[in-house]
């Protein structure tokens, strides 16, 4: 919703009980700030950034581009929730 006609919306709804217009810009910075604030018992944290940088779309990963990563796909919806974990080098063992 532009914030012209939230701003009419607003105004015409006053007093009413209805939820206050809030811009995107707003929203994302909440956002941020809440994922920001997240913690656990083992003491990870965490960042969050917006990036305004514009990046193209449509692009698609082939099945042998995705089954060449290394995913450990979790039980729950695996489709969004997976970990990708390092290969091993061929020549050393090492993790890469």
């Amino acid at each position: 919703m532009s914030s012209l006609r939230c701003r009419a919306v607003s105004e015409r709804s006053e007093g009413e009980g209805s939820v206050p217009c809030i811009s995107g810009t707003v929203v994302l910075e909440v956002v941020l700030e809440l994922i920001s604030h997240t913690t656990t018992n083992e003491g990870l944290t965490v960042t969050a950034l917006s990036d305004s940088q514009t990046y193209p779309t449509g692009t698609k990963v082939t099945d042998e581009e995705l089954a060449a990563l290394h995913l450990l796909r979790d039980a729950f919806h695996d489709e969004w929730n997976y970990t990708i974990l390092p290969h091993a080098s061929p020549s050393s063992g090492q993790l890469i």
